[in-house]
Formats: structure tokens, sequence, C-alpha cells
């Protein structure tokens, strides 16, 4: 599938760890990622997902996959400031009550727009 999905002119295929069966207490299946890069070689990049929660999660799947990028996703949803230490490779810590509550509030602002007077 991915071969031909490739071949379409595919502009990139993102690639869960786990199949439709599997629970998110399963453990997710890495390689199933490196065997996708591995059929489509570069024709087409390829973005990996699966219980990335760190830096050096973020590291380890792209050193054994050879994906070209990442996809985050429940661990956003427990903790949207996990960006911040992907990126800085520091231990993820949530901020302070200010900048939670900074944050729900424009969360809050665009989930609910007000109309123009």
């Amino acid at each position: 599938v991915a071969e031909a999905a490739a071949q379409a002119g595919l502009d990139y295929l993102t690639v869960h760890a786990r199949n439709g069966e599997q629970r998110s207490s399963d453990p997710p299946s890495w390689d199933a990622i490196r065997e996708i890069k591995d059929c489509v070689a570069d024709s087409v990049p390829i973005i990996g997902n699966g219980d990335v929660r760190t830096h050096d999660d973020v590291q380890h799947m792209l050193q054994s996959t050879g994906c070209d990028g990442i996809m985050i996703g429940r661990a956003a949803m427990r903790n949207p400031w996990v960006f911040e230490s992907l990126l800085t490779g520091k231990t993820e810590k949530w901020p302070d009550l200010e900048r939670v509550e900074a944050a729900f509030e424009e969360n809050e602002r665009w989930s609910n727009p007000q109309p123009a007077a």
C-alpha cells in the first residue's frame, strides 16, 4: 500500500506503530515504521507515531525507524507543554499556575469566538 501511495504522488505518510486491534497499553511496533520506510526509501517522507513522550523517545524513534518526522498524539493531550521539552531536551515539567490558566483562557477564547459588534 505504501509503495502504491508513493507512486501515486503522496506528499508524506504518517504511520502509527499499532494496528487496529491493539490498545494504547500495548507496546507500539516501531519495526512496522522501519519496514514501511524501507519500502518507500526516499520517495515519500514517513512520519512516525506511537508512544513518543520524551526527547529521548524522539531520538530513539528517529534512529530506530529512519522516519523523517514525528507525530505526537496522546502525549500532547496529557501535557500540552510536551513540545517545549521535546525541543529543548529538558525534563518535562508543568508550568506555573499562571501559565496554565492563561492557556485555558486562550483555548476558551478560540473555542468560543464572540460575534463582531
